[in-house]
């Protein structure tokens, strides 16, 4: 069993302590958290001096009490002004910032110190890769994808959505100097710790929890990646822990990279409609599959066809309404299709 992070904070605003312990209890699975809101009873938790403590993320009015005492293997003083810097040891973030980049701090302070942070956040590798592609441009597949996120968060899943559309139809922003251009950068650099950066840049969503990268600087850094590096990067969001699911949001388009990324899909789901254009497409697409028999035999037989109708909710199809008028929504509030939970609970049991 890999220990975790012995995470100590101490603060005495009492409400500022519970949000960012939720947070990080709800997002991360390699603290074991320690919270103090009273000096006395932090004293009294080191006071044998057997305590491992890795950080210590303390304030100002605790810092000049149990200073001497404490032996860490980092420190942290979490300051009210933008006061950054090391001073006596201390390393001073503002705690008043985005929790994902305070976050993304500490995580730093410790790897730099330590150099073990990989070691603490390799998990099983066990989790799932879940596509969702069709060559119908148009067919509402971010909406399904990110329904689908939920789905299988509702089932009991923890779930990263991964959008791999070069020009993103939905993103959400990170902490300062947070983003996906740093993991594709990691990738493409020898020696980096590509799951330490997978675990600085991402974020979650707080209202569905699902987690996914912060938007990339620029949409062209993803032609510079390849799919080996896509399998590395699959590998590593599997290694780190941080989800039983992987979902991927692909582009309509059709090529061999691509192929190579559907490939490596434990399921596809592919949203269909209705109309000429669309069926002569998934038409050519199905003739695809049928000449390349014996390359794509495999992934041929992952993929789930779901009609995206355009009325009511029905046990073969996903409304396509208001519902999808807004990414936002599919993310946070949207009510989740019945197929979409029954397809969520029949995968994540395989």
């Amino acid at each position: 069993m890999i220990n975790k992070i012995e995470l100590y904070l101490a603060d005495e605003d009492t409400l500022y302590l519970e949000r960012l312990s939720m947070y990080l209890l709800s997002k991360r699975n390699m603290f074991q958290l320690h919270t103090f809101s009273d000096c006395k009873k932090l004293e009294c938790a080191i006071e044998e001096g057997k305590t491992r403590i890795d950080i210590l993320a303390v304030s100002e009015q605790f810092q000049n009490k149990v200073a001497e005492r404490i032996a860490a293997k980092v420190k942290v003083l979490l300051c009210d002004q933008l006061d950054t810097g090391v001073e006596n040891g201390w390393l001073h973030i503002n705690k008043f910032q985005k929790t994902d980049h305070l976050v993304a701090q500490l995580l730093q302070a410790y790897e730099k110190e330590t150099g073990q942070l990989k070691m603490h956040i390799q998990g099983k590798g066990s989790c799932q890769i879940w596509g969702v592609y069709s060559p119908i441009g148009g067919s509402g597949k971010t909406a399904v994808s990110l329904l689908l996120s939920r789905a299988a968060i509702k089932t009991g899943f923890k779930v990263f959505y991964c959008n791999m559309e070069h020009i993103c139809s939905f993103q959400r922003k990170g902490g300062q100097g947070s983003s996906l251009s740093n993991v594709l950068l990691a990738l493409q650099t020898k020696g980096s710790n590509l799951e330490l950066q997978i675990n600085i840049n991402s974020v979650i969503d707080d209202q569905s929890g699902i987690s996914m990268f912060a938007a990339p600087e620029s949409t062209l850094e993803w032609n510079e990646v390849n799919a080996e590096d896509v399998r590395r990067l699959l590998a590593a969001l599997s290694n780190t822990g941080m989800a039983d699911i992987v979902i991927l949001d692909f582009d309509s388009e059709l090529n061999a990279d691509k192929v190579t990324y559907l490939q490596c899909c434990d399921h596809i789901l592919m949203p269909v409609q209705k109309g000429d254009a669309a069926e002569k497409k998934l038409q050519v697409f199905r003739r695809e599959l049928e000449l390349r028999a014996a390359e794509f035999s495999a992934m041929s037989e992952r993929i789930r066809y779901v009609e995206n109708k355009a009325q009511q909710v029905t046990d073969a199809g996903i409304p396509f309404d208001a519902v999808f008028a807004s990414l936002e929504q599919c993310a946070s509030s949207a009510p989740i299709p019945p197929i979409l939970l029954q397809i969520a609970k029949e995968w994540a049991r395989r």
